[in-house]
C-alpha cells in the first residue's frame, strides 16, 4: 500500500498550529511561528497576525447523500471516498440488512456502489466489520462476518471472509478465514476486535489479547506473546509513519498505568520496537504520516505523536474552523495533505451526519475576524458544540480554542492540575478561561484575575440580570461580584419523607439522628452503604466548614467533632463484592429502603423536572422535603448548585466584548425546539406530528428563567402513541423501585413551580479543593484507626487547612 505523506507546506503549517496552541500557558506569552511577542501584563495572548495564519484552512462539506446509513472509517484515495454503507428492508415484520461499499467522487457523486453482504433469513446476520483498504490500483478490500443461530437446536455458527473487489465492483477474491478463530480463542478472552493490511500485504488481526498475523492468502503466521493480565489489552491497530504495523497496549494492572505503543515486527514474528508516548491521553489512533508516529482524535481537533519526541501535539483545531471535533468519527489523510472529517451530530431527535474536507490555504484568503484566545484544562462536550457553532456563524469573531491537557501528561490528574492552576495564577489567563469545581476560583479572583461579569451584563443591550436565576448569580458571587458564569446547572440534594422530617428544607446532624431513632432498629441514614471517609467528603461538599470566598474554615469545632464522631459508627470500607455475593438482590433492596422505612434518606440529582415524580412516587410512595445533606446549624442549606461549565473573561483581556458575545451566545441557545415524532401503531414507526417540543442542550437547566419555565411546561405534557385504531392517547409510564413497578404520572405545573422555587432557594455552588480533602481524609484515617483523639484531629485539621487556605486564598 502506498504512504501517505504531508508536504513540506503542509508540514510546515502544521508545526505553526503546534507552537500557538502549546504556548497558550507558557511563561508570560502565546509565541507564534514568526517570533515572541512579550507582554508586560503577563497574560497569555494571541497574536492576531500569527493566529491568522493557523487558521488558514478551507472547510467544504461535501454534499453525499444518505450519511446517517454510513459507518466505520473512512477511506480516501486517489480523490475519492470510501465508506460502508448499511441499509435494511422490512418484509413480515423483520429487518433483513443490506452492506455496502460505496465510493464517491469529491463532488459527492456515487461512482460505484459494491454489494457485500444481503441477508436473506431472519436467523442469519452479517456484515462488512472493520474498515476499508483501497490499493493503487483501485481495488479494495473489507472483512465480511456472517452467522446463523439455530433456534431449534441453540447452535450458532460464524464465518469471516477477507473479500477483494477490483475497481469496478467485481469480486477479484475471496479468503476464508475461519480456521483463524478457535475455541482456545473463546477460552481466553481473545475476541476478534478489527484488522489492518501492512504494506506487503499481511493481514493483521487484532485479538484483544494478542495479534494474530497472516499472509496475504489468509495463512495464519504466528501470534504475539498473548496478554496475561485481566487489566490489559490492545487498542486499534494502525500503520506508522514508516508503514510498519503497530498498536497500542493498555496495561493497568499495576498501581503505574502503562500505555505503550508496539510495533509489530513480521520478520521477528512478534512485537517489535516500543514507544512510549509521553502525553498521550486516550483516544483512537489512526495512521501516521510525515514527522508523526501516529494521530490521533483530539480535545480540539487532530494531534499526532512525533516520532522523535513521542510528545502528541495538535495538528489541527477543528474547533477554531468552525467543527465540532467531539462529533468525529472518522477522518482520514489525503495524498496532498488536506483531512477527510466525518462528523457525525446527534444532538437533535434526526441525526445527521457530514463529511468535510479540509485544505490549507493562503492566510490571506481567510476573512478577518477579531481572534478571541479561550483556554481551558480540558473542553466538556456541550461548549466544544458551542465553541464549533459560533466560529461558523460568526462573522466578526474566532474563538481560538486550546486546551492543556492537549499538551500536557494528565495521567497524574491531580499533578497536572496543579501546573495548569499555577500557570494562571502566574497571570498566563487568556481571554476566556473555562473553569471547573476542582479549581480554586475565588483564589483567581482575590488575585485580580478575572472581569466583573456586572459590568458587562449591565451594559448588554438584550440580557438583563432579571433575566437569570437569582440563586445561580448569588452563589457564583464573589463579594458581590460576578466573576463566571455558567449557562447551565443542576441541584443536588438528599430528600426524607415529609411525614418524618417536616417541611423545613435543612436539617442537622443532630436532628437525623433523632429521626433515625425513632424509626426502630437497624435504620440506616442513607439508602445505601457508605463508609466513613465517604460521610466525610460529603459533609465537606455539602456543609460549611470551608469558606472559599473568605478563605478561611472552621473544623475545630463542635459541630465538626459530631460529624467525625458519627463518620466513626460507620465502616472504614465497604467490600461491595461481598455485599452482593452475600446478598443477590442487594441493590433491589436499596432502592425500596426510604419507601419501608429502613432508610431516612437518598440522593436526588435534578437535571431535569421528571426526576421529582420518580424520586416521590418511586423511591418514597409519599410526599417528600427536599432536607439536603445533614449540616451544622438549621439556618444552613445542605443542597447545592452544580454548574455544567463556569466561564470567565481575564481583567487583562483586550477583546471583552467579543468574549461576552461568546459567552452570551453559549447562555442564550441552551434551550432548542425540535419536531415531536410518536410511535405509531397502525403503521409500525415512529411520525411526525407536527408539533415541537423544547430540549436542553446540556442535559440540565438553563440559567435563565424563560427557558427554565419553557422545560418545565415542556415537563407537563404526557407522552402520547397512536393505537391500532388511529387514535392517539397517552402512554403509561411506569418506574421499576427494587421488583415492584410504580405508576409515574406526567409532572404538573403546580410542582414545576414549586420545584423552580425550591431550585431558586438554593444558593450554594460545589466547591471542591484536593487538597482540603487529603488533608481531611489523612488525619481522620488516624482518628478512625483510634491513633488520635477527635480533638487532636480536629485541631491539627483546622491548623494545617488554615495554613494551606491563607496560602492560596
Amino acid at each position: 500500500m502506498k504512504k501517505i505523506k504531508l508536504g513540506r507546506t503542509t508540514a510546515k503549517k502544521t508545526a505553526c498550529v503546534l507552537t500557538a496552541g502549546m504556548m497558550l500557558f507558557s511563561a508570560g506569552a502565546m509565541t507564534g511561528c514568526g517570533g515572541t511577542k512579550s507582554d508586560s501584563n503577563n497574560t497569555a495572548i494571541v497574536d492576531q497576525q500569527e493566529a491568522a495564519k493557523t487558521l488558514a484552512y478551507k472547510v467544504t462539506d461535501i454534499p453525499i447523500s444518505g450519511l446517517e446509513n454510513f459507518y466505520g472509517t473512512i477511506t480516501a484515495k486517489n480523490g475519492l471516498f470510501y465508506l460502508v454503507y448499511n441499509d435494511y428492508e422490512i418484509k413480515d415484520d423483520n429487518y433483513f440488512g443490506k452492506y455496502f461499499i460505496k465510493i464517491y467522487d469529491e463532488t459527492g457523486a456515487e461512482t460505484l456502489s459494491i454489494p457485500v453482504y444481503e441477508q436473506t433469513d431472519p436467523n442469519s446476520y452479517g456484515g462488512i466489520n472493520g474498515g476499508l483498504f483501497v490499493n493503487d490500483d483501485g481495488s479494495v478490500t473489507c472483512l465480511l462476518y456472517e452467522g446463523s443461530y439455530d433456534e431449534t437446536t441453540g447452535e450458532s455458527k460464524e464465518s469471516y471472509k477477507l473479500c477483494t473487489f477490483d475497481s469496478t465492483g467485481a469480486k477479484a477474491s475471496e479468503i476464508d478465514l475461519g480456521q483463524l478463530f478457535t475455541q482456545e480463542d473463546n477460552d481466553n478472552q481473545r475476541y476478534f476486535q478489527g484488522y489492518i493490511i501492512d504494506k506487503q500485504g499481511n493481514l493483521i488481526l487484532n485479538m484483544n489479547k494478542v495479534i494474530r498475523v497472516c499472509d496475504s492468502t489468509g495463512k495464519k503466521l504466528f501470534d504475539t506473546p498473548a496478554l496475561d493480565s485481566e487489566n490489559a489489552w490492545l487498542s486499534n491497530c494502525f500503520l506508522t509513519n514508516t508503514g510498519v504495523p503497530a498498536v497500542m497496549v493498555y496495561d493497568y494492572s499495576n498501581d503505574q498505568r502503562s500505555r505503550v505503543i508496539k510495533e509489530i515486527d513480521v520478520n521477528a514474528q512478534g512485537f517489535g520496537k516500543e514507544y512510549t508516548p509521553s502525553n498521550f491521553n486516550g483516544g483512537d489512533l489512526y495512521s501516521g504520516s510525515g514527522d508523526y508516529l501516529c494521530y490521533m482524535t483530539s480535545d480540539t481537533g487532530i494531534a499526532g505523536i512525533r516520532s522523535d519526541t513521542l510528545a502528541a501535539e495538535p495538528v489541527l483545531n477543528l474547533l477554531n474552523l468552525g467543527v465540532d471535533n467531539s462529533n468525529i468519527s472518522s477522518f482520514s489523510i489525503c495524498e496532498d495533505g488536506s483531512f477527510i472529517t466525518v462528523n457525525n451530530d446527534y444532538s437533535g431527535y434526526n441525526s445527521t451526519t457530514t463529511v468535510s474536507k479540509i485544505v490549507s490555504v493562503d492566510s490571506s484568503e481567510v476573512a478577518e475576524k477579531e481572534i478571541i484566545s479561550l483556554g481551558c484544562f480540558y473542553i466538556d462536550w456541550n461548549i466544544r458544540s458551542q465553541i464549533a457553532k459560533f466560529n461558523k456563524q460568526s462573522d466578526k469573531y474566532t474563538i481560538y480554542a486550546t486546551s492543556f491537557s492537549e499538551s500536557n501528561d494528565t495521567s497524574d490528574w491531580e499533578a497536572a492540575l496543579t501546573k495548569f492552576n499555577n500557570e494562571l495564577l502566574a497571570g498566563n489567563v487568556p481571554d476566556i478561561i473555562l473553569l471547573n469545581q476542582q479549581m480554586p476560583v475565588s483564589s483567581y479572583a482575590a488575585k485580580g484575575l478575572f472581569t466583573d461579569l456586572y459590568e458587562l451584563l449591565d451594559n448588554d443591550p438584550d440580557l438583563k440580570k432579571e433575566d437569570f436565576m437569582p440563586n445561580v448569580l448569588t452563589a457564583l458571587e464573589t463579594n458581590g461580584k460576578l466573576y463566571e458564569i455558567t449557562p447551565n446547572f443542576s441541584v443536588q440534594t438528599y430528600a426524607a419523607k415529609t411525614s418524618l422530617v417536616g417541611s423545613d428544607r435543612s436539617i442537622t446532624l443532630d436532628r437525623a439522628k433523632e429521626v433515625m431513632a425513632g424509626m426502630g432498629d437497624n435504620v440506616q441514614m442513607f439508602n445505601y452503604e457508605m463508609s466513613s471517609s465517604d460521610f466525610m467528603n460529603y459533609a465537606l461538599t455539602y456543609s460549611d466548614f470551608v469558606d472559599y470566598e473568605n478563605g478561611t474554615c472552621n473544623f475545630d469545632t463542635p459541630e465538626f467533632k459530631a460529624f467525625l464522631e458519627y463518620a466513626k459508627t460507620l465502616p472504614k470500607e465497604i467490600d461491595y463484592d461481598k455485599l452482593y455475593n452475600d446478598n443477590p438482590n442487594y441493590s433491589q433492596e436499596n432502592e425500596k429502603a426510604c419507601r419501608e422505612n429502613r432508610a431516612l434518606f437518598t440522593n436526588v440529582y435534578f437535571s431535569d423536572f421528571s426526576s421529582y415524580k420518580q424520586t416521590r412516587d418511586g423511591y418514597f410512595g409519599e410526599d417528600i422535603t427536599f432536607t439536603g445533606f445533614p449540616v451544622t446549624q438549621e439556618s444552613s442549606s445542605g443542597s447545592i448548585i452544580d454548574a455544567s461549565s463556569e466561564i470567565a473573561i481575564s481583567s487583562k483581556s483586550k477583546h471583552k466584548e467579543g468574549a461576552w458575545e461568546f459567552i452570551k451566545y453559549v447562555i442564550t441557545n441552551t434551550v432548542s425546539e425540535e419536531p415531536v415524532y410518536i410511535w405509531d401503531e397502525s403503521k409500525g414507526e415512529e411520525v411526525d406530528t407536527g408539533k415541537t417540543r423544547y430540549v436542553s442542550s446540556s442535559y440540565s437547566f438553563p440559567v435563565l428563567k424563560d427557558q427554565l419555565q419553557k422545560l418545565g411546561t415542556q415537563a407537563t405534557v404526557p407522552n402520547t402513541y397512536i393505537n391500532a385504531d388511529g387514535q392517539e392517547v397517552e402512554q403509561e409510564n411506569s418506574y421499576f423501585i427494587g421488583d415492584q413497578e410504580v405508576k409515574i404520572s406526567a409532572i404538573t405545573q403546580a410542582e414545576v413551580d414549586m420545584l423552580i422555587e425550591y431550585f431558586e432557594s438554593v444558593t450554594k455552588m460545589t466547591r471542591y479543593d484536593q487538597s482540603i480533602v487529603d488533608i481531611v481524609n489523612e488525619e481522620t484515617a488516624l482518628f478512625f484507626d483510634g491513633t488520635k483523639s477527635v480533638d487532636e484531629t480536629a485541631s491539627i485539621i483546622q491548623s494545617r487547612a488554615s495554613i494551606y487556605m491563607s496560602e492560596q486564598y
